[in-house]
């Protein structure tokens, strides 16, 4: 088989995994959701007159500190697509164990390995890349100007691509 054909049908079975899809509702749901309460709380401190109150007090800090939680998506789709083929489903054909017939069509693990692996970074890429814009966005409707420190662009696209390799790592290692 071809490695071409190979990636594509494991992107496929990636991306059509039900608990692929929770992993990337937890990574952007649940970041969103931490940072409006991070985001909440640096306003209120900022306006109390008390920015001492909060280990952060700009926008870009409030989004980023709710990464661990987006993460523990990545974390999820990682496990999913790499360890979906070995479950024994008793309702199906077989008995399940859909890596009989993925290892048939393909016999060299390697190649198998290294498709899962790029699919994962591809599919855990894809949910932070949209994940990070979201919640900085958020925080930054919330806080407003307020905030005491600015981010450049070039810093700001930097602390993104780091998260992002941080998330794709994290999902790799699971």
């Amino acid at each position: 088989m071809r490695l071409w054909y190979l990636f594509a049908a494991e992107l496929r079975k990636t991306v059509t995994l039900p608990a692929v899809w929770a992993g990337a509702g937890v990574a952007l749901l649940g970041s969103t959701v931490i940072t409006l309460l991070n985001a909440f709380g640096v306003r209120a401190a900022l306006e109390a007159g008390q920015p001492s109150r909060v280990a952060f007090t700009s926008p870009f800090e409030a989004a980023f500190a709710a990464m661990p939680i987006g993460v523990v998506g990545a974390v999820v789709v990682g496990v999913v697509a790499m360890s979906s083929e070995y479950t024994a489903n008793s309702t199906d054909v077989g008995g399940g164990r859909q890596i009989s017939a993925t290892l048939t069509a393909t016999p060299r693990r390697a190649r198998v390995l290294v498709t899962k692996a790029i699919a994962v970074a591809l599919s855990v890429g894809a949910v932070t890349a949209v994940t990070m814009p979201v919640t900085i966005g958020v925080a930054r409707a919330v806080i407003g100007d307020a905030g005491a420190e600015t981010v450049t662009l070039g810093e700001a696209v930097t602390r993104c691509l780091g998260g992002t390799l941080y998330s794709t790592l994290m999902g790799l290692i699971a």
